[in-house]
């Protein structure tokens, strides 16, 4: 069985309601002063190129995958955000600013980093590693999903796997 978990629609398209007042807001004050407001244009600049790149986000989507032999980090790029379940050591809780992210310890996180194709994104789970022993972090804020429900999710897909392993491991105990 597969779980598509996608990214909401709903916050994104807040954030650009709201991207977009601040642009208008600073075109008012550029009208306003006749455009002699420096403000004014930094603060378009940026709430467009903000709005840009909200707009961009939707169109792509993006989320997680959970099957049964593992867990597609990146539903955008499955070919190399696959993890087995099997390589999976254990799940840790990460919160900061209230944030909460979702870690994934791997048994040898180094394989999954040579798999990356994508440099930007390699990069990202090295230091990721390096800080939290976890290449890679699931933030379910932007999803539709709670955070208890994918955490949920995620453990059970884990023992159930871990489950199955131990049914198809002979007994040596003769």
């Amino acid at each position: 069985m597969e779980t598509v978990i996608k990214y909401s629609k709903l916050k994104p398209v807040l954030l650009l309601l709201v991207s977009t007042a601040f642009a208008g807001i600073c075109i008012w004050m550029l009208i306003e002063s006749e455009g002699k407001n420096l403000l004014g244009y930094a603060g378009f600049a940026f709430f467009f190129l903000l709005s840009v790149y909200i707009v961009y986000r939707l169109v792509k989507g993006g989320g997680i995958i959970l099957s049964d032999k593992g867990i597609v980090t990146d539903r955008n790029h499955p070919e190399d955000s696959f993890i087995n379940w099997d390589e999976i050591e254990k799940f840790t809780l990460r919160e900061a600013d209230g944030i909460k992210t979702i870690n994934l310890h791997l048994y040898n996180p180094q394989v999954f980093l040579e798999r990356q194709t994508r440099k930007n994104v390699r990069k990202k789970m090295e230091i990721n590693e390096i800080l939290y022993k976890a290449p890679v972090g699931i933030t379910p804020n932007l999803m539709n999903i709670s955070y208890k429900r994918l955490e949920n999710l995620l453990i059970e897909k884990l023992e159930s796997n871990q489950s199955s392993k131990k049914r198809l491991t002979p007994n040596n105990h003769d």
